[in-house]
């Protein structure tokens, strides 16, 4: 064999190794081109399998508590702690009326009522009470002394029989019948009680009437019925009399201070005794209200000007007018104050301010 054809047969045989090299190589690399597919595609699976793995864990996991729904029971404003059952906050006013308006969609923050003092009265007040909350307003309830039976006559209770006990069953039935109500109510016994210049209604005379209070007031105590406020009323021949008032008033016994007050002509005359009314709520360092109001004619302006009145002096003398309800009526009385035309409209005005206040707010 020649040494050039021994060389052509080594180089063939190179060229069959190489081909085969080749083709191994080629198979290798498709070997691990489908490994890197398989390799991607299993790492898709495991994120599929891990999305769903969490996804079951989730549903495993117990649901969120149900939230509790807010208390509906009014707040009062922050900083604001409220003197007695039915007080509202410095700048604020409770408006109300002695009788039903002629129209029932004025909003009015109080309604007061009167009563004789017997049993059968404490019922029918405990119904008014219920259709004044029915309505968003203060129920503000006033008793005289009732009455006895003396050698087969009945004739009215004194002070003196009042301070003695003969009221406290009807009281006391009353107090826990108000106490399951939820509600304010402010009561008041024998309002006006020395309508001729600082004498008493009653012989019993100061002590009297303020024994009977103070009864009450321990009543008002024991049954717990802490939606209850006592308050004294007077009348300005009262005030005229030095001294006089503070012969009733018992702080620890009345909550705040209440005083009647009319207009008439808008003649703003009886400014002393209002005057001295402040003087006396300031001294004994209590609220104030108005049991009753009252203006006449019926004018342009007469309401608006008597409530920017009785507000600017309070408001000057350092002492909160809170409440104030207007005598809407002509009953024992010499001219007819109620709440009509001229009166009736400025009144709804102030009603609708945003310091008159309801029941549910302070």
């Amino acid at each position: 064999m020649s040494y050039q054809q021994s060389l052509g047969d080594q180089g063939a045989t190179i060229d069959s190794e190489m081909k085969s090299k080749d083709d191994q190589i080629l198979q290798l690399t498709g070997t691990l081109s489908t490994a890197n597919g398989t390799i991607a595609t299993q790492k898709t699976q495991i994120a599929d399998l891990t999305a769903e793995l969490e996804a079951c864990k989730a549903a495993q996991k117990p649901p969120d508590p149900t939230p509790v729904p807010p208390d509906p029971t009014p707040v009062p404003p922050t900083g604001f702690k409220p003197m007695f059952p039915g007080d509202c906050k410095p700048g604020n006013i409770r408006l109300g009326v002695s009788l039903p308006l002629a129209d029932s969609s004025v909003p009015i923050g109080v309604h007061r009522t009167y009563y004789d003092g017997t049993a059968g009265s404490f019922t029918k007040a405990l119904a008014t009470i219920d259709a004044d909350f029915a309505d968003n307003t203060i129920s503000w309830v006033s008793f005289k002394p009732g009455t006895k039976v003396v050698a087969g006559k009945t004739v009215s209770r004194t002070w003196a029989d009042n301070a003695g006990g003969m009221m406290d069953a009807d009281f006391t039935k009353f107090c826990n019948a108000v106490k399951a109500k939820h509600g304010v109510v402010i009561v008041t016994f024998h309002h006006e009680f020395a309508s001729g210049k600082g004498a008493p209604d009653d012989s019993g005379g100061p002590t009297q009437h303020l024994a009977w209070n103070k009864r009450m007031r321990g009543i008002i105590t024991s049954t717990g019925a802490k939606n209850i406020s006592l308050t004294l009323i007077t009348i300005s021949q009262t005030c005229s009399v030095a001294g006089i008032l503070d012969q009733y008033w018992d702080s620890s016994v009345y909550d705040f201070f209440s005083v009647d007050g009319y207009i008439q002509n808008n003649n703003m005359s009886h400014q002393a005794y209002i005057k001295q009314v402040l003087a006396l709520a300031k001294k004994w360092k209590t609220k104030l209200a108005y049991g009753e109001w009252g203006c006449y004619p019926d004018a342009s302006g007469v309401i608006t000007d008597s409530y920017n009145y009785f507000l600017g002096l309070a408001a000057a003398e350092g002492v909160h007018l809170f409440c104030a309800s207007y005598f809407n009526s002509s009953a024992n009385s010499v001219v007819d104050w109620s709440l009509t035309g001229h009166r009736l409209t400025e009144f709804t005005a102030c009603c609708k301010l945003p310091t008159s206040v309801l029941a549910n707010a302070a």
